[in-house]
Formats: C-alpha cells, sequence, structure tokens
C-alpha cells in the first residue's frame, strides 16, 4: 500500500514532507519486505519522467541516505542511470549540501560535486 502511495503522481507536496520525516523515523520499524518496496517504489519514482514526483522521491531518498539507509541493493543499472539524470536536472541545490550530498551521490554511483 505505502509502495503504491508513492508511486502516485497525484501526491501533494505537503504529503511528502510528513511521509519523508515519517519514513526517518519508522523505516527500521518495517519489515524486510516492505522496506525494499518501499526503497523500489521511491527509487521508480525518483526515475520518473514526472519532474514532480521524481524531484520529490528524490529529496526523500537523500534525507534517507543521511540516515543510513542503503539504496545499492535496490539500484539497477536502468533506474540508477534515470535517478542521476533526474537528480543532476532537477535536484534543489539549497536542499543537497555538506556531507549529505557526498553519501548520496556515494550510493548513486556518482562522483561528488563538492569538495
Amino acid at each position: 500500500m505505502l509502495a503504491r502511495l508513492l508511486s502516485s503522481r497525484h501526491l501533494p507536496d505537503e504529503s511528502w514532507v510528513w511521509i519523508t520525516n515519517e519514513l526517518k523515523v519508522r523505516f527500521g520499524f518495517l519489515s524486510e519486505a516492505t522496506r525494499g518496496s518501499v526503497l523500489r517504489a521511491l527509487i521508480s519514482a525518483a526515475g520518473s519522467e514526472n519532474p514532480e514526483l521524481s524531484v520529490n522521491a528524490i529529496v526523500t531518498l537523500y534525507r534517507m541516505t543521511a540516515s543510513n539507509i542503503q539504496l545499492g541493493p535496490f539500484l539497477d543499472p536502468d533506474n540508477r542511470k534515470k535517478v542521476i539524470v533526474n537528480y543532476r536536472r532537477l535536484a534543489p541545490p539549497e536542499g543537497f549540501q555538506g556531507d549529505g550530498v557526498r553519501e548520496f551521490e556515494s550510493q548513486l554511483g556518482i562522483a561528488t560535486s563538492t569538495p
């Protein structure tokens, strides 16, 4: 259910803020299967052609990696490429700074943009 919600093109921005905050707090309490479904849905949304859905999913993934969530096992080469393209094209620079950027970009498998 949560994975389908995260794939919704009609989810308002305010809902993404709530979802991101809840996932950061409760992610560890989800079953392994649910965590996998949630991450796959977020990665798929982050690589989507819908810019609003993509940027919200990218911000959520970024914040989750700051909480030590590992994306690697859920990133296949095709999704990785799509997420990287959207991240470079859509990510709001003011929301991506410091060590969090290095960790997120490292998990995506791209060179860091910060010194």
